[in-house]
């Protein structure tokens, strides 16, 4: 399981965007990324799955 915890920080700033590109958070902590929707995300230029 990936976990934003190997992408950034905790407490890092990140934008997130969905694999279409378009951005679905912008300036949020990387911690907080595991609380939206479940879907696959762009964190920092990889890939997140959120369960």
């Amino acid at each position: 399981m990936t976990s934003i915890n190997e992408i950034a920080a905790e407490n890092d700033i990140v934008d997130v965007y969905n694999l279409l590109g378009m951005q679905v958070a912008h300036g949020i902590k990387a911690g907080k990324v595991n609380d939206l929707e479940p879907n696959i995300y762009i964190v920092n230029g990889r890939k997140v799955l959120v369960r």
